[in-house]
């Protein structure tokens, strides 16, 4: 596979051998269950999870009339949203089109399990179900995976990507944790969807009493934070 600009409607092909055999050029891979292709779009990851996840929504719906609430929550849960949220973290910079239409579809899953009408608010089913966006959920996985970076529990190459910054935002402690992470410069829409840039903005962004935490549940106050924090703002 050879990376290479959207914008370019053609590709030279390959002529590479290993050992005497021919490699295929291919315009997408799936690699540890991520689809990447040769322009970086996460489109065909994207579409993946759609038919994955709206094949658990069908059974969803024709259980629908024969389960409890409950029931149907955990289904969903179980056979429905880890299409949705693994690994969130790295192809969560889809494009705002793509991001909707993954959020129609949990829509969908919310008024199967409450039975209401197709005019019913997405935010009312959301919060009476106690449902985050997908949004959110992979805003806190890019924090959480921060977190593990800054606090040496990554690998040194992913820690690497986060400096702190030469001042304290927050001058309530002295410690290394509540300096906020510098942010990368970056000249085009496409840095800004890297991980040490988005990263950092998330990270510089949560209060400073979840960054200076030093209790074992800080991964859990992340979480709780931003999928709350994010709910009313999005319809």
């Amino acid at each position: 596979m050879l990376i290479h600009s959207c914008r370019r409607r053609s590709v030279a092909p390959l002529d590479v051998q290993l050992n005497g055999t021919p490699i295929q050029q291919v315009q997408n891979y799936k690699y540890l269950g991520v689809v990447i292709n040769d322009t970086l779009s996460w489109s065909n990851h994207i579409d993946l999870v759609r038919r994955k996840a709206a094949k658990g929504i069908g059974l969803l719906r024709r259980l629908s009339w024969f389960l409890p609430r409950q029931a149907l929550c955990t289904m969903y849960s179980a056979y429905v949203l880890p299409h949705f949220t693994y690994a969130d973290a790295v192809w969560g910079t889809c494009t705002q089109v793509q991001s909707r239409g993954l959020e129609r579809l949990q829509n969908y899953a919310a008024r199967i399990i409450l039975h209401r009408r197709t005019d019913t608010s997405a935010t009312a089913m959301r919060r009476e179900l106690g449902w985050p966006t997908l949004a959110s959920r992979r805003a806190a996985s890019v924090a959480v995976a921060v977190y593990r970076c800054v606090s040496g529990r990554s690998p040194s190459y992913l820690s690497a990507l986060f400096q702190a910054s030469e001042h304290t935002h927050h001058h309530a402690t002295r410690s290394a944790s509540c300096r906020g992470i510098r942010v990368p410069r970056v000249k085009t829409e496409f840095g800004k969807k890297a991980f040490a840039f988005r990263g950092a903005q998330l990270w510089n962004a949560l209060p400073a009493s979840i960054r200076v935490s030093k209790n074992h549940d800080v991964s859990t106050s992340i979480k709780a934070h931003l999928l709350t924090y994010t709910i009313p703002n999005v319809s």
